[in-house]
């Protein structure tokens, strides 16, 4: 089954949904961390979450906490780079896999 079979085959709508729901924890665990979102309220995407690195986060050294997971994350572009980093939650991502990610998050910053 090619990818736009898989995409045709759960919907569109429920495809989108899965995305906004993903979107929504993502965004949620950000706020509860202690980080904001660089992109107001309205303006965010379904797709991927830009979030604003308040607390400094050494996004190449969590990306080689996060590579022994086989994850990764974003840093930020240009002059957003080290202070943004984005997650992305589209395509085939299943809510485990965000679950799975925001856990090794939680874990990195905890070891400080």
């Amino acid at each position: 089954m090619d990818k736009l079979d898989r995409i045709l085959s759960e919907g569109l709508e429920p495809r989108f949904s899965r995305h906004q729901a993903m979107a929504e924890r993502v965004q949620s665990w950000a706020e509860q961390a202690g980080l904001a979102l660089y992109a107001p309220a309205g303006y965010r995407s379904r797709t991927v979450t830009t979030v604003d690195n308040q607390l400094r986060i050494d996004v190449g050294a969590i990306n080689r906490f996060l590579k022994e997971k086989g994850i990764l994350i974003a840093n930020g572009y240009g002059e957003l780079k080290d202070i943004t980093f984005r997650i992305a939650h589209m395509g085939d991502m299943q809510m485990a896999d965000i679950e799975s990610l925001l856990e090794a998050m939680d874990e990195f910053l905890v070891q400080g």
